[in-house]
């Protein structure tokens, strides 16, 4: 059983900036030496995201320290694959270097977005530069609907593990799916299908996972067509097959209003060694801002 103290909102858009007018959604935090660091995407009056930060206090996370005021990931051309809004998915750190996965939107005429997956890196985690106008992951003709909502594990022997969202049949549907890698760039070939929904269920998005004591462990979120994301989580022996345990975590309401309707987008950090702090968003995906939870341990 996981026991998680929900400890409030951190952060919400003000409205000040025009191009971080509302929304902070999908945080996607890394520890630093001196503090946390939460990437999140906001959006403009026309509801295109853009990728930004805000800097916290390691000791106490709702303390802001910084908020950036300037785009690091902006939209791209028009007709590429991001051109109508980005959002961060996965920050992962090798080489000394920051590789910042992230959901690249492309609004059409028969479905609200297309999704596909981009990756941005930077050398101080503040300037980032795409590595492709294209999508590192783009629509093939098994998965032909959405790619998207990245995480990257590091296995061993320099082997990378992708869980990502996809859609197996129709667009609207999704659930989590599973690709190698020996390099953090290209990422080919059809994935599979890692955790599947269930039939009461809409979709199943933005895995978070890690290996620790030899088990593969995953937090996300899940939805029905009447019931509202939930975070969900979920085990495996061999990162393959996975068996859901969503029962087994549990939250300790601060009854606050600002999540009281969902909770959605987990995002997991350690920090100093024994605390282990979950970022999320909450009603209105990210209209209501991020908040956090601690692990008791």
């Amino acid at each position: 059983m996981q026991v998680w103290e929900k400890l409030g909102r951190i952060y919400c858009p003000n409205g000040d900036n025009s191009l971080f007018k509302t929304h902070a959604y999908l945080p996607t935090p890394t520890v630093l030496e001196d503090r946390i660091r939460v990437y999140f995407a906001s959006y403009d009056k026309n509801k295109r995201g853009r990728i930004t930060f805000i800097d916290l206090d390691k000791e106490n996370p709702k303390k802001i320290l910084y908020i950036h005021n300037k785009p690091i990931v902006n939209l791209g051309e028009p007709g590429t694959f991001d051109c109508d809004g980005v959002s961060p998915s996965c920050i992962f750190r090798k080489y000394n270097k920051f590789f910042l996965y992230y959901v690249g939107w492309q609004r059409t005429e028969a479905i609200p977005f297309m999704l596909y997956i981009g990756l941005a890196e930077s050398d101080d985690g503040i300037a980032f530069k795409k590595y492709s106008r294209a999508p590192i992951l783009d629509r093939i003709d098994e998965e032909r609907f959405i790619r998207s909502a990245p995480f990257v594990i590091d296995e061993d022997n320099n082997k990378y593990t992708m869980y990502y969202v996809s859609s197996p049949r129709l667009w609207g549907e999704y659930c989590i799916y599973r690709l190698e890698s020996w390099n953090l760039y290209c990422w080919n070939g059809v994935g599979k299908i890692a955790i599947p929904i269930k039939p009461q269920e809409f979709g199943i998005g933005r895995p978070y996972a890690i290996k620790e004591n030899n088990i593969y462990r995953m937090w996300y979120s899940y939805r029905g067509n009447k019931i509202p994301y939930k975070i969900g989580y979920a085990e495996s022996i061999d990162g393959y097959v996975w068996k859901r345990k969503d029962e087994d975590i549990v939250f300790i309401d601060n009854y606050e209003t600002w999540d009281n309707e969902m909770m959605c987008v987990p995002y997991i950090i350690d920090v100093g060694g024994d605390k282990r702090l979950m970022f999320y968003n909450g009603n209105g995906m990210g209209r209501s801002g991020f908040g956090y939870a601690k692990l008791y341990r």
